[in-house]
């Protein structure tokens, strides 16, 4: 198989860790384009991606029309469509690669024709102290069939990965039409889903991290919150509503938190879901 990866880095405001993200990314063998996705930053962001696309063969920029912010969803998204080779991993741009990031992958899609994706752990450094959190790792805790990894996911008790350690097939990626631009936050774990349930993602290095995530002030994840679960499986519900493909037993755990996103009370809750399956018959040869 001739694995060549396209690494997209969506770019915004991000001035003091963007070289380090870039330099991560480009000197690994697997690596053979950096595709930086500016979205509009108002620092130096744009004058630093525009010198490594100078400087370095393997990078390349891209922006929005009119240097427009777009979020990093649409921008990922544009990464992807702008990329040369058939397989794409993503980067944030205050995190990095290590050495290891791709040692596994192309054993695994070379083994599992049918693969769609590979997955791995992440590493967690503390701006503020700087220093590596040793004892912490966001990975899938065990190995899991991807068929049964839609449940992994949804359950929350056995792990997940991030961004930054997931391997696709670009045409899997892009079949699945990429990230939900109407989610701000969450759009990662509304993509992973619909891809466990639509694709076979296997584990990679799950035992170690493969990318390392900065903490800081400003990271997104931060802001995610009870309205951020309800509008994500608001969406995840009725996008499964009509789709095959899922489990009953994986629908009934979306409807569940999709409705029980929508109130804290338990008769609310009640009359919600009667509501929902009297409105969409449908609902119910997917709950039973």
């Amino acid at each position: 198989m001739n694995f060549k990866v396209s690494v997209i880095i969506p770019v915004f405001n991000v001035e003091l860790y963007l070289e380090e993200a870039i330099r991560s990314a480009v000197t690994l063998e697997e690596v053979f384009e950096v595709i930086l996705v500016e979205d509009g930053s108002v620092d130096k962001s744009f004058e630093i991606c525009n010198y490594w696309a100078k400087k370095h063969s393997k990078v390349k920029l891209v922006f929005h029309k009119n240097h427009q912010n777009k979020g990093v969803a649409l921008s990922r998204n544009l990464g992807v469509e702008s990329a040369t080779y058939d397989f794409i991993s993503f980067l944030d741009a205050d995190d990095w690669y290590l050495e290891n990031r791709f040692s596994v992958e192309k054993a695994i899609f070379d083994s599992n024709p049918e693969a769609d994706g590979v997955y791995g752990g992440t590493g967690f450094f503390y701006q503020v102290t700087k220093s590596f959190d040793r004892e912490r790792l966001t990975t899938i805790d065990k190995i899991v069939k991807p068929k049964d990894l839609i449940y992994t996911l949804l359950d929350g008790k056995g792990g997940r990965f991030t961004t930054n350690a997931i391997t696709f097939k670009k045409s899997f990626f892009l079949a699945l039409g990429g990230f939900d631009k109407t989610l701000e936050l969450g759009e990662d774990t509304d993509l992973w889903i619909r891809a466990s349930v639509r694709g076979k993602l296997y584990s990679g290095l799950i035992g170690y991290p493969v990318a390392i995530r900065r903490v800081h002030d400003f990271n997104s994840s931060k802001r995610i919150n009870h309205l951020t679960d309800r509008f994500l499986y608001e969406k995840l519900y009725k996008y499964f509503l009509h789709r095959k493909g899922i489990s009953n037993k994986a629908f009934l755990i979306i409807f569940k938190r999709y409705i029980g996103t929508r109130s804290n009370s338990i008769l609310s809750r009640y009359y919600n879901a009667i509501f929902e399956i009297i409105c969409n018959p449908i609902c119910i040869r997917k709950l039973v």
